[in-house]
């Protein structure tokens, strides 16, 4: 029985050890700027996820250990977490740093640790279903894996491009401005760890004492909590920045789709205009016809995109919201070193961005889905439709008035409101009022 546990054991943490290399592969492509490998690496991936029932050899070995890695690395840090949070030792300086309580050590309050864990679990949550429960999986690889020119239609040109060229050359500028950003984050590596080197110099006789066995465990437990830390915040960055280049690949895709649509109706246009008795009515009703199909299947792309972005989106927001409100008050009302407030105000900034910049991204995706709302109505309103045509007018008619009347088609906050203009300002207003609680509240405790 005990030699049954020890192999389950030895073997779950050879899995863990497993999922580490695969992922620093994952981290290797990004860093240098392999783009192709790397979005092919995250379809393969998904591939092998969506067959685990009818291959499941091929998860065991390959997503099982990605999966024990990243559990493995996010029971032990909210296990550390929590135990900085209430029972820390804040007073002693040395204990601090061995147990790699940075948020004493940033000089934040403890509750901030659940701040840590709280964003944590979002992390996985929104890995989870980026790599689950994703249905525009296929069709995402198929433009930029794949690179089927039948995936768009009419016109065939963007900025003098073909619209799979253009979306494979702007996935691959996005990747390399994330590029610059993971070796900005192997700079802050190399940093911490020449300020742990700095620190055991700095503080060798605390640490050892007259016990070198006792000094030497310390040592260890130092060593150990600190790549912890290291280690979660280097994979939480990296399933981070794996999220935002999908999300920029997914409007990049959905801004052509859109934009192509919009045209036929545009073509019906120009036919229309000074020439709508020499056109026959047959060539608009058609082009309508074509607006139709593909609009269809641009809301069908939506509504996938809402069943995993929309959720994802709507996790990461609600936890991360607050966290920014109390670093931002905390970069204003306090103090601490200079790496730590480098390391804050790059935090702040990366939540700004998803917070605000992904949110306004949702905004315009959802805006430019209906943009062609007008053009529709007007096309319906001056095209005459033949009496063999009327069945065709009655269902245009409907489709216009069940798409655009009621507005409720897009991607939502996880099923509650459409992200629009207005939600996106409500947003706006409940982070400055957040901003104005918090730091009243602290100033008030500073008082005290």
């Amino acid at each position: 029985m005990i030699m049954k546990i020890k192999f389950k054991i030895s073997k779950y943490f050879d899995h863990v050890y497993i999922g580490f290399k695969q992922l620093f592969y994952i981290t290797s492509l990004l860093l240098t700027n392999r783009w192709l490998e790397f979005y092919r690496s995250f379809f393969d991936m998904c591939t092998i996820i969506r067959r685990r029932k009818s291959d499941p050899e091929q998860f065991r070995h390959l997503v099982q250990p990605k999966i024990s890695a990243l559990i493995m690395i996010a029971i032990l840090f909210s296990i550390k977490s929590i135990y900085n949070c209430y029972w820390s030792n804040k007073k002693d300086k040395i204990w601090v740093k061995i147990n790699a309580d940075v948020i004493t050590d940033a000089n934040l309050h403890s509750n901030a640790n659940w701040f840590m864990i709280s964003s944590l679990i979002a992390i996985d949550l929104v890995t989870f279903l980026l790599y689950f429960k994703n249905p525009t999986v296929n069709h995402l690889k198929s433009i930029i894996i794949d690179r089927r020119d039948k995936c768009f239609h009419w016109p065939y040109r963007y900025h003098s491009m073909m619209p799979v060229d253009y979306i494979v050359d702007f996935s691959r500028k996005i990747v390399h401005y994330f590029f610059y950003l993971i070796w900005l984050l192997t700079f802050f590596y190399l940093l911490t760890e020449l300020h742990t080197i700095k620190f055991i110099i700095e503080y060798h006789d605390e640490i050892f004492g007259n016990n070198y066995f006792v000094g030497f465990l310390r040592l260890i437990l130092l060593l150990i909590n600190w790549k912890l830390v290291e280690v979660t915040i280097i994979s939480s960055s990296l399933l981070c920045i794996i999220a935002l280049l999908i999300f920029q690949l997914f409007f990049i895709i959905c801004h052509l789709h859109f934009w192509q649509t919009e045209q036929i109706l545009l073509k019906s246009q120009n036919f229309s205009n000074g020439n709508i008795r020499r056109l026959k009515s047959l060539v608009i009703i058609r082009n309508l016809i074509r607006f139709q199909h593909n609009h269809t299947k641009n809301l069908m792309l939506i509504n996938d995109a809402n069943k995993v972005y929309g959720r994802m989106f709507f996790i990461t927001m609600i936890t991360q919201i607050s966290f920014n409100c109390y670093l931002v008050i905390f970069i204003i009302l306090r103090h601490t070193t200079v790496l730590y407030t480098i390391v804050i105000i790059m935090a702040i900034i990366s939540q700004l961005f998803y917070i605000f910049g992904v949110h306004y991204q949702f905004v315009i995706i959802n805006r430019r889905f209906h943009k062609s709302s007008p053009i529709l109505m007007s096309r319906m309103a001056t095209t005459k439709f033949f009496d063999k045509y009327l069945p065709t007018k009655l269902k245009l008619s409907n489709y216009a008035q069940s798409m655009y009347t009621n507005n409720c088609y897009g991607i939502t906050y996880w099923r509650c409101e459409i992200i629009n203009m207005q939600e996106f300002v409500k947003y706006l207003i409940l982070y400055s009022q957040l901003i104005m609680f918090i730091k009243i509240r602290g100033v008030i405790e500073s008082e005290k």
